[in-house]
């Protein structure tokens, strides 16, 4: 399982999974029926963000999960000022978008991404 704090978790209700995010810098794949974790999405690696980057470094951590009504993508808030999408069908990232302060809250629909950034004060 995780390493360390569990920030958030997502419901993939259509394929008895659960996504959740954690303090350890992972998002991981959790089937329902076993309670085992069936992948880890590693959402530093692999998509313009090299291993080991100070973004990486300042703030691993992933806050917040949304999916879209297919639970097919989901999209992943992150420390550092940054969202990575991913596709759940292949297994791999596609994107990572810069935010304006670190992702509290997201949500996917076919119009596109919200989130909700905020800074501690």
């Amino acid at each position: 399982g995780h390493h360390d704090f569990i920030h958030c978790v997502a419901a993939r209700s259509s394929h008895c999974q659960a996504v959740s995010g954690s303090e350890d810098g992972s998002a991981r794949l959790w089937d329902w029926r076993s309670g085992k974790c069936t992948s880890v999405l590693d959402v530093w690696r692999g998509l313009c963000q090299s291993p080991g980057s100070a973004m990486e470094q300042s703030s691993p951590w992933v806050g917040c999960v949304g999916m879209d009504a297919s639970e097919n993508w989901a999209v992943l808030g992150c420390g550092g000022r940054s969202m990575c999408v991913w596709s759940l069908v292949a297994g791999a990232p596609t994107a990572r978008v810069a935010t304006s302060a670190p992702p509290q809250a997201v949500t996917l629909t076919r119009d596109g991404i919200t989130a909700a950034c905020a800074e501690p004060w």
